[in-house]
């Protein structure tokens, strides 16, 4: 039976676990789908990004360490899909810009959900007076929006790019 999460400690757990599944299965997943990104500068943002979702997930793990309690186990299901998402796109859409730009997509809807989710450890944090954990948390909210800041860049960039001619590109 699912334990019910009544207490702002047992939301912040739940929030933990959640954050550290998505940045488990983004680290496996997103190099992968990262194989079929035709734009460099896209390709090396992903597998950036790749080794600051491990310094997350490490960040979560020394919380939860703190916190005496276990993190693994849970399904983030909204992350999960979106990542199934961007790899159904790498098998709809040639490889190009067009893919480029509906991985993007996926990516910046991943980045987004995984922002709010901080957002709200952050908060519960906070009310538990556990400042070294909303730090932690903190940091990883602001790698993410640098993430999203890059990837919004290069959507413009490489939608630009795709309307000109092809002797042009």
């Amino acid at each position: 039976m699912t334990q019910l999460a009544n207490t702002p400690l047992a939301l912040l757990v739940l929030a933990l676990q959640d954050l550290h599944d998505g940045e488990c299965a983004w680290t496996d997943r997103v190099g992968g789908i990262a194989e079929r990104i035709e734009n460099d500068r896209f390709a090396a943002t992903m597998r950036s990004e790749t080794g600051h979702g491990r310094e997350r997930a490490g960040r979560l793990q020394a919380i939860a360490s703190v916190l005496r309690v276990d993190i693994a186990g849970a399904e983030n299901i909204w992350l999960r899909a979106v990542l199934e998402d961007a790899h159904r796109d790498t098998t709809m859409i040639e490889q190009g810009p067009l893919l480029d730009i509906a991985l993007i997509g996926a990516f910046r809807k991943g980045v987004q959900a995984d922002r709010v989710s901080y957002e709200t450890a952050m908060a519960l944090a906070r009310s538990l007076g556990l400042g070294d954990a909303e730090r932690a948390l903190t940091l990883s909210r602001d790698q993410l929006t640098g993430t999203d800041e890059t990837l919004a860049g290069l959507l413009q960039e490489i939608a630009a790019r795709s309307m000109l001619p092809a002797e042009s590109r």
